[in-house]
């Protein structure tokens, strides 16, 4: 398993009872932090109290369907993960999972090193899109106090504060750029 399995939070959303503390059991075998509830109330009030990064949850819930709690949970948790499971291999659930930002559609019974190798694969994915997320952020901000060099050429540079050079063209400069303050451009000529 990669490092990022070891401190990786799940909730489990599952009414049927030996089925949750099952799930709840094996993956917390394989070093996860695991927390599990029965019902879409109690885990709408758990995401509230702590940050979860992976979400499995029981299309079939008792209170509530279980792509209305993902969308609810994703306004409290904008990171979380989810993983759908449900007892029916509906390609309607499967799409509508899908469009809400499901990792995964998974048909019991539950394969567990299967799920296990998504967890995985779908945190090294996350992990990838946070990293390019912060790198966008920095890039940025690095933007933020760029020198613009622009003529009336096709090709013109822009020089950011490490002194490196970026080629583009002055409409990408000024229409990608152009909400963003403190930038100097200089027009040569």
């Amino acid at each position: 398993m990669v490092d990022n399995i070891i401190n990786a939070k799940v909730l489990i959303v599952e009414d049927d009872e030996v089925e949750r503390i099952s799930l709840q059991s094996a993956l917390e075998t394989n070093f996860l932090k695991v927390s599990s509830v029965g019902s879409g109330a109690e885990a709408e009030n758990l995401a509230k109290e702590e940050n979860y990064d992976i979400l499995v949850v029981d299309y079939g819930l008792p209170d509530i369907n279980g792509i209305s709690l993902i969308r609810s949970i994703k306004n409290i948790l904008n990171d979380v993960v989810p993983i759908v499971i449900t007892g029916s291999s509906s390609i309607e659930i499967a799409i509508e999972s899908i469009k809400i930002g499901a990792y995964d559609y998974v048909v019991k019974p539950l394969d567990i090193e299967s799920l296990l190798k998504t967890i995985v694969t779908m945190l090294d994915e996350r992990d990838k899109l946070i990293d390019g997320r912060g790198n966008l952020q920095k890039m940025v901000a690095d933007i933020n106090n760029a020198e613009f060099l622009v003529d009336d050429s096709k090709v013109n540079m822009i020089v950011l504060p490490n002194n490196e050079l970026l080629k583009t063209n002055k409409k990408q400069i000024f229409k990608f750029f152009e909400k963003l303050k403190n930038i100097k451009i200089f027009k040569r000529g």
